[in-house]
């Protein structure tokens, strides 16, 4: 197995410890099994000085719902554009994906920020609108969260549309996804396709999901 551990912010406590936040990331594979496991989480370590080094004194894994607005301003968005499965010939098995989300903003206020929860194995992740590429922060989780901020703000009721670029490359089995040698298993869970809303009661479906899924014969995909 590989275990990685990445801090991204710090902060001082009163009593001199620090308060560190970032991401573990475990892969690990049984013989039995061709394809690994990965499960990436957020924790928070407090850490206490010590002469040359540095104590754990606590750690805990904290509530990531708080990592995206609770009510974005955009409502029902559109998706559709390209997804290509290739690399199974040389056992790199790998996703790239090109995708427009239409966004209507059905708030009271001015939008200058979309933020999307994603799949935490995207790589190379790309905002665009028109040629622009747009300025995009991420913060990783167990689903990564996205901050991408567009040229103006939107003003309510208007409609934009911003144009997504990732690849998913062998992200091994995770609870909601798997990309190995002769199966694709993509369910909405994992965030494959970037989410803009969160779960509501009241949410219709999305009102377009047109996709080209282009794939090799003789593989199975459940999506």
């Amino acid at each position: 197995f590989n275990f990685d551990v990445r801090i991204d912010g710090e902060t001082a406590r009163e009593d001199g410890a620090l308060e560190l936040t970032g991401v573990t990331e475990l892969e690990s594979r049984d013989l039995q099994e061709a394809w690994p496991r990965r499960d990436k989480k957020r924790w928070t370590f407090v850490v206490a000085r010590r002469p040359g080094a540095g104590v754990v004194l606590a750690s805990q894994e904290p509530a990531e719902a708080g990592l995206l607005p609770s009510s974005p301003p955009w409502r029902h968005p559109d998706v559709s554009g390209e997804v290509r499965l290739d690399g199974l010939e040389a056992k790199r098995p790998s996703m790239t994906l090109s995708l427009v989300l239409g966004l209507v903003n059905a708030s009271a206020e001015p939008a200058a920020e979309l933020a999307f929860a994603l799949h935490p194995f995207a790589s190379g992740v790309v905002a665009r609108l028109g040629e622009a590429v747009l300025p995009a922060r991420r913060i990783e989780a167990s689903i990564d969260a996205w901050f991408v901020t567009l040229p103006a703000p939107v003003p309510p009721g208007e409609r934009t549309t911003v144009r997504l670029e990732y690849r998913l490359e062998q992200p091994g089995d995770i609870a909601s996804a798997a990309i190995g040698p002769g199966l694709v298993r993509l369910y909405a869970a994992s965030a494959w396709l970037p989410k803009v809303e969160p779960p509501r009661g009241d949410a219709p479906p999305l009102r377009r999901h047109d996709l080209v899924v282009v794939m090799p014969a003789g593989v199975e995909a459940s999506m």
